[in-house]
């Protein structure tokens, strides 16, 4: 196995946990600390297929601004976000549009592997 996602943390202590979840449930991450590293990587790696995002990053692009512009790049890319706020209420729109899958930390492995494997099944379907 070892399917390559593309992690997007900026807390290193979180990236690392996260990095670690994903290696036990069959994943290799490539880790990112901001929205320029993560698009910086995925133009070097066509091998990634997913993305797992924190929704709040530094710099001039949240976590959903930069999967929108990463599936522009690549239109199979599929997305996990991940926030520490349950109240991404202003993003409510989108989430019901069905586009994006939203997974609150902390959470645990299974609850991780189980949010990838409904976005694999949703695409392949």
């Amino acid at each position: 196995s070892g399917k390559t996602v593309l992690l997007v943390e900026d807390n290193p202590r979180l990236r690392a946990t996260t990095a670690t979840m994903l290696r036990q449930i069959g994943y290799e991450p490539v880790e990112a600390g901001t929205a320029e590293d993560a698009l910086a990587i995925l133009a070097g790696h066509p091998d990634i297929d997913l993305i797992v995002s924190d929704v709040i990053l530094p710099g001039d692009r949240n976590g959903f601004e930069l999967t929108a512009e990463a599936s522009r790049l690549r239109p199979n890319l599929k997305a996990l976000h991940v926030s520490g706020f349950a109240d991404v209420d202003n993003l409510a729109d989108e989430k019901a549009r069905g586009s994006i899958r939203l997974l609150n930390k902390p959470f645990r492995t299974q609850e991780l592997a189980k949010a990838i494997a409904e976005i694999e099944l949703r695409r392949s379907a």
